[in-house]
């Protein structure tokens, strides 16, 4: 059985409080980071439009603020597991050319499986709001029909059930992350089917986990906040991907003395 919200959160609290300056500087050059991207688009946007700023913040949040995003995740599980620990272990994916192939790859495989998904919860009421727009009739030279609100209406609904549905359908991938960063040699796709195996029994104490932390997750939409509540969701999610590990490998290890995940 996992240690509830609770327990998770209070282990989270008391590694936070004995690394505070240490959490702080690694979370203020992530989120520098984030906004230097958000900064080069927004300036490019005034220059040469819309489009093509969007196209460049996308590569760039690809190839560098993901895989820093793997690497703060990899940080912080090194430091819960006792290990010497530098600023520069949050750049560990990009300190050679195979940690960096490694990590674009595990990004890809999860882009792709999110992107399959929200294509396909999505298209129908992407197509019904094409056709609850009336410059779409006016295109056609055909009067716009009656019931044509009644399409926006359903659009819209259709959309938030996609949404939730995109979400339920991948929550099942929300371990594959610190199953990645705790194995060096793991490849992604097995990272993502043992995350599936795994969550079946541990993403309802993780959605609870979330759910616990609605407070903290609203403040954090301030943003200013976020440079100290950064690493505590961090924490809470490393804190709990290591006992849902560690409880899975007991369990392997009762039934065919074995073990399948690297968690300590």
């Amino acid at each position: 059985m996992l240690p509830d919200a609770g327990q998770i959160k209070k282990a989270a609290r008391a590694i936070y409080k004995d690394n505070f300056a240490l959490f702080f500087v690694v979370s203020f050059i992530f989120l520098a980071s984030c906004f230097a991207v958000w900064f080069l688009a927004l300036g490019l946007s005034s220059v040469i439009g819309a489009i093509l700023p969007k196209i460049v913040e996308f590569v760039l949040i690809y190839l560098i603020i993901m895989p820093l995003s793997l690497g703060l995740v990899r940080f912080f599980n090194l430091l819960i597991e006792g290990k010497k620990v530098n600023l520069f272990d949050m750049f560990y994916y990009f300190s050679g050319k195979n940690e960096y192939k490694r990590a674009l790859g595990f990004i890809s495989g999860i882009f792709f499986i999110v992107l399959i998904s929200a294509f396909a919860a999505l298209i129908i009421p992407a197509i019904l709001r094409v056709f609850a727009n009336a410059e779409f009739y006016n295109r056609m030279n055909i009067s716009a029909p009656i019931w044509t609100p009644l399409l926006s209406t359903a659009a819209e609904f259709l959309k938030i059930l996609g949404i939730a549905l995109v979400a339920f359908f991948n929550i099942k991938y929300y371990l594959s992350v610190y199953l990645f960063i705790c194995d060096d040699e793991i490849m992604p796709g097995r990272a993502l089917s043992m995350s599936a195996i795994i969550s079946r029994r541990t993403k309802m104490d993780f959605i609870v986990l979330v759910f616990s932390m609605i407070g903290y997750i609203i403040l954090s939409l301030l943003v200013l906040p976020l440079v100290f509540i950064l690493p505590y969701f961090v924490l809470s999610y490393v804190v709990h991907g290591k006992c849902a590990a560690v409880q899975y490998n007991n369990t392997i290890e009762a039934n065919n003395k074995q073990y399948t995940v690297v968690a300590k």
